[in-house]
């Protein structure tokens, strides 16, 4: 039977709309598979991100023995003070370094990129996942004795020195004498508080004539108050004790290659620290006793 021009125009009709209708649908599919799919940003983990961040900044101090008040050598430690961690890298608090940007450039800057604070503070914010235990560095490793192993020689304070757990912080001289009858020059020194958490800095002077020993005699093996002092350099100018400063975040001084510092005999070596009150108060109801020692663990004699 012939399809009469309605039937045939309804017919022609049906199969336009629906094969412009199966196009349309196509080009939909189309479109949406070429399209860049949503990314979220990567997550900052502990182990990726985080921890070699707080090994590099934070752990020198931050180890049991260590002169923080906590340690930051596991994801747990990291996982207990991370908004606190987050506050103080914000507000540039720690890691300390006191130098404002931008005016200078000096060697073994302490001091965190604007990236990597902002890391921290993503970490923190969402939720400070671990990540894969499998990706993290290993934790670096400290001694609670000596960094770079027994020193050649080491000195020690004559007498344990007791600091009172009120009033205002405390300067005290150390005098340390040179105790051989060959001059060695000296290649590193390392600083060993008996109580690391309650010294805050100490600066090593060299006092060629022993004078400021005679200038005390009563009081150089007790240590004398005081933050000032003057020494007798003899006949010549020295600056070897100049260049000599010890913190706890960089517990071995180590001199560049060249550039060792000269002990002679008769020589003294006299430990300015700064101990601070508030800190022995806050783990003491009473004093804080400790002793300290000076280490010289790379200690190369004079060879005529």
């Amino acid at each position: 039977m012939k399809n009469s021009p309605w039937v045939r125009g309804r017919i022609l009709a049906i199969v336009m709309v629906a094969t412009i209708t199966g196009v349309a649908i196509t080009k939909r599919h189309i479109f949406a598979a070429d399209a860049p799919a949503t990314t979220q940003d990567p997550a900052v983990t502990w182990s990726r991100q985080i921890a070699p961040l707080v090994y590099n900044n934070c752990t020198t101090c931050h180890h049991p023995g260590g002169a923080g008040p906590f340690s930051l050598l596991t994801y747990q430690d990291a996982l207990r003070w991370g908004p606190q961690i987050a506050t103080v890298t914000s507000s540039r608090y720690m890691p300390p370094w006191l130098p404002e940007h931008g005016y200078g450039d000096f060697e073994d800057e302490r001091r965190l990129s604007n990236e990597d604070i902002a890391l921290i503070a993503k970490w923190v914010k969402t939720g400070m996942p671990e990540g894969d235990p499998a990706a993290a560095p290993p934790a670096p490793k400290y001694s609670e004795t000596w960094q770079y192993g027994t020193p050649d020689l080491i000195l020690t304070v004559e007498r344990p020195f007791n600091l009172a757990a009120s009033g205002t912080d405390v300067f005290r001289n150390f005098v340390l004498p040179y105790p051989l009858q060959q001059t060695h020059y000296i290649r590193a020194m390392e600083i060993h508080p008996g109580t690391p958490r309650i010294v805050h800095h100490a600066n090593i002077l060299i006092d060629r004539t022993a004078s400021y020993r005679r200038l005390h005699p009563e009081q150089w093996k007790d240590g004398v108050p005081g933050m000032e002092l003057e020494v007798d350099t003899g006949n010549e100018f020295d600056p070897d004790g100049n260049f000599l400063f010890w913190k706890p975040d960089t517990p071995v001084l180590v001199e560049p290659e060249g550039m060792p510092w000269r002990l002679d005999p008769g020589n003294d070596l006299i430990l300015n620290m700064l101990s601070l009150i508030h800190i022995c108060a806050a783990w003491s109801t009473g004093r804080c006793a400790f002793l300290c020692r000076v280490g010289l663990p790379h200690f190369q004699p004079v060879y005529s």
